[in-house]
């Protein structure tokens, strides 16, 4: 028997009373109409419950991942050692949202020294991920393991995260130290990119992370990279300011005393 029929079959005795007019019945109207919702609550309830029970056995289709633009970001120079973060500039999901791809861009590559007339250049001495140190594997960008300040070793995302260096552009691909160089182009390896994405003068790296629930690995940890640029001497640093013209004064060589 129904909901509804076990309602109807308790109200037919009292059906004139109900219908009445009197405050009893009034009453009475009131406090049946509020079981019937109640037990129409309780059952659409146990439904949802049903439901949502179901939904737990479907498959995992990975995780949504929504990023926003930031046109007010700026990227950095570093002279000497530093230590950074990377500003995120691309993302994209592949294999039916198992897969994202980030973009970080970390620094401007800067000039020539003046000391020596040599191009200054961008390595890389080491990567983090949420505070620990990346061991990679053999191909210098798969993750291996990750060993935290004490020494402490963490195999939890082994092979499940891939980071490429590039030092200048996206056909400079540079490897972290002590660790093998890979050599792909940066848009040969980016989803979506062309050789139009040519990343000009900016030292940074691709991350690839595949989606791993057990494993708690659904979005982008905390990377910091160790970056060393050759060009140290304040007289190099000083004058590389002055007179370039994507992130310095773009002052002419001519208009700079030098003694």
């Amino acid at each position: 028997m129904s909901l509804f029929s076990n309602i109807f079959s308790f109200a037919k005795p009292v059906i004139g009373f109900l219908t009445g007019n009197t405050l009893g019945s009034q009453i009475t109207r009131t406090v049946l109409t509020g079981l019937a919702l109640r037990k129409l609550s309780q059952s659409d309830q146990r439904e949802n419950n049903f439901e949502s029970s179901i939904q737990e056995e479907e498959p995992d289709f990975g995780v949504r991942v929504q990023a926003s633009a930031d046109p007010s970001t700026k990227i950095p120079v570093v002279y000497g050692t530093a230590f950074l973060g990377g500003k995120i500039v691309d993302v994209r999901m592949t294999d039916n949202n198992q897969t994202m791809w980030y973009c970080l861009a970390l620094c401007e590559v800067t000039g020539v020294k003046l000391s020596d007339s040599a191009q200054s250049v961008i390595t890389f001495k080491d990567i983090y991920y949420n505070n620990s140190r990346i061991v990679f594997q053999s191909d210098g960008h798969t993750v291996d393991n990750l060993v935290d300040v004490n020494g402490k070793v963490d195999e939890s995302l082994k092979g499940l995260v891939e980071i490429y260096a590039f030092k200048d552009g996206s056909t400079n691909p540079t490897n972290v130290e002590d660790f093998a160089t890979q050599t792909a182009n940066a848009y040969d390896l980016f989803p979506t990119w062309t050789s139009n994405h040519r990343m000009h003068k900016l030292a940074f790296i691709l991350v690839k992370l595949k989606y791993n629930k057990e494993k708690n690995n659904s979005g982008l940890g905390n990377i910091v990279c160790k970056l060393e640029n050759s060009m140290t001497l304040p007289g190099d640093c000083l004058n590389d300011l002055m007179t370039s013209d994507r992130y310095g004064a773009n002052i002419a060589t001519a208009d700079i005393k030098q003694s």
